[in-house]
């Protein structure tokens, strides 16, 4: 707690009395110095490595170490890095993508050719070294993985191949373009996120079960509600998706109206049930309903919603 709101006298105090270092917590398996390195600032995470901390970390549960802690989630902390390669960090697969080391990676790669096929954590949707390039913006690194023999179809957990993520965000188009030169063909949630609606509309013509019960594209739904992309939401409803479809996102098999109470969408919540999704449908881990999930995760707002559309616990 202490590293997180950077308090620094505190951290001096705790360390003088013996606190450990190294402690993990739950769920993430993490010790100060990974939290310290995704948001603290340089004071607290020098602090924590002169005080002797695992400035590697490894065994967290997104399996990216101290350093990826840095890299590997949003916005890329390079003085952070750049302070931990100093002080004995090791330069990984993952952090070597997220900091754009492409000489690093192709000696990694030559070495052990089977990191092309590496996968992440289910935190990151079992994605691939290409997804992963595509998502930190790396042109250069997604050429070089494709160089290497990347699967440019390989797939996520979501079903997303590298083009799906590269069309969910501001990427660089000439990425998009070097992943079409290899043969990648978009699916329907790529089309969806470039808004290439009649491309969408003449693939589901060719196969409407696509997006039906068993349909492979059926996801779509669960992941543009985890992006609160309203207009491919919008989209796939209209065109008749199953919307009470449960779909594993994270390791967890559940509907996308599970996902919005989660995150507290109650307007895409409002969504859901307008186009029919039933608020009993309980997921498959903890057998709950969304409504079951809406009391605990404390959104008393929706669950009133629920409620009024016949959701029990």
């Amino acid at each position: 707690m202490a590293v997180l709101r950077n308090q620094h006298a505190a951290i001096r105090l705790l360390i003088e009395r013996g606190a450990d270092l190294d402690r993990r917590d739950f769920p993430d398996n993490a010790a100060p110095l990974h939290f310290a390195a995704a948001y603290g600032d340089l004071e607290t995470i020098r602090l924590l490595v002169e005080a002797g901390a695992d400035v590697d970390g490894k065994g967290d549960d997104h399996g990216v170490g101290v350093l990826g802690w840095a890299t590997c989630f949003g916005d890329l902390r390079q003085e952070v890095a750049s302070y931990l390669l100093e002080h004995g960090a090791k330069l990984e697969l993952w952090t070597a993508i997220a900091l754009d080391r492409a000489g690093e990676l192709r000696a990694m790669v030559t070495r052990d050719h089977s990191l092309l096929a590496a996968r992440m954590t289910r935190n990151e949707h079992r994605r691939t070294p290409l997804h992963h390039a595509v998502r930190k913006n790396r042109l250069a690194i997604v050429q070089l993985l494709l160089e290497l023999g990347a699967d440019p179809n390989a797939r996520d957990a979501t079903g997303a191949t590298a083009l799906t993520t590269a069309s969910e965000q501001g990427t660089d188009p000439r990425i998009v373009a070097a992943l079409l030169g290899a043969g990648l063909r978009p699916d329907l949630l790529t089309l969806l996120n470039m808004a290439h609606y009649s491309e969408a509309e003449a693939m589901l013509r060719d196969d409407p079960s696509r997006i039906g019960p068993d349909g492979g594209d059926t996801i779509a739904l669960h992941v543009s509600v985890s992006r609160r992309n309203l207009a491919a939401i919008g989209w796939l409803l209209a065109h008749g998706i199953d919307v009470n479809a449960k779909r594993p996102m994270w390791d967890l098999n559940h509907t996308a109206l599970h996902m919005t109470i989660e995150s507290g969408a109650i307007a895409i919540t409002r969504l859901l049930l307008d186009a029919g999704a039933d608020p009993n449908v309980r997921d498959d881990r903890y057998h709950a309903t969304a409504l079951g999930w809406a009391e605990f995760f404390g959104r008393d707002e929706m669950a009133e919603l629920l409620g009024e559309k016949g959701g029990v616990r």
